[in-house]
């Protein structure tokens, strides 16, 4: 006689789609908040998920977010608001039958980069596109904010428009100051009648830090008059 299989009182290791959890790789605003929303298969007594968060860098550790019940339809989830580069787990605890089940996303942030270009007189078009018209002995006024963080230097790269292409001109890093500010005044004495465009970025990794995603300002355009 063939008997079937006994139920061991050991856990059963289950199959890798038991706990799943979206999000991953996604990329969010600075302080947008984002949901997470774990989908649990069967289990047999214990249905419950934990939420942990952990953001990037060494001065923030891991937390536990919730402790969420699962319902009907084997969904649970949890808000967060997010300013950085994130790692969040789904956690099936197991229950009698079913082992523990890891869930894992990575979710992206990017800093709020922000570039304004003063001293101009007046405004023009061309080609279409709006400029901000410089004399050419007052130059460009660049200001460039982003949130403070130790270490972190903003990127701000000037391009000039020769022979109908857009060449890079110059591009570097500078720090802001206490309140995520820096300055920097164009040359422009002897660019008259030349047009540029700058923009400014946090660069994971090139701008002191990897704690959010890479992210440029849209360009501001400049005419030097003559």
């Amino acid at each position: 006689m063939i008997f079937a299989d006994t139920v061991s009182e050991d856990h059963v290791e289950v199959s890798q789609r038991l706990l799943t959890l979206n999000n991953h790789l996604k990329v969010y605003d600075y302080g947008a908040t984002a949901t997470f929303t774990a989908r649990l298969g069967s289990t047999y007594k214990n249905r419950t998920v934990e939420f942990w968060a952990d953001p990037y860098g060494d001065d923030q550790g891991r937390r536990l977010l919730k402790k969420v019940v699962v319902d009907s339809r084997g969904e649970a989830t949890v808000a967060l608001k997010v300013h950085r580069n994130t790692a969040v787990q789904a956690i099936f605890t197991g229950d009698a039958l079913f082992a523990d089940r890891l869930a894992a996303s990575v979710v992206y942030v990017k800093v709020p980069v922000s570039l304004a270009a003063t001293n101009h007189y007046t405004t023009t078009k061309i080609d279409g596109v709006g400029y901000k018209v410089f004399r050419k002995n007052a130059g460009p006024i660049l200001t460039v904010t982003m949130p403070k963080h130790p270490n972190r230097t903003a990127y701000l790269a000037t391009e000039v428009f020769v022979q109908g292409k857009w060449r890079a001109q110059g591009a570097g890093y500078a720090r802001p100051d206490a309140a995520g500010r820096f300055q920097v005044r164009m040359n422009t004495t002897n660019a008259g009648g030349l047009r540029f465009r700058v923009r400014a970025a946090y660069v994971a990794g090139g701008s002191g830090d990897n704690l959010n995603a890479t992210s440029y300002t849209p360009y501001q355009y400049l005419y030097i008059s003559k």
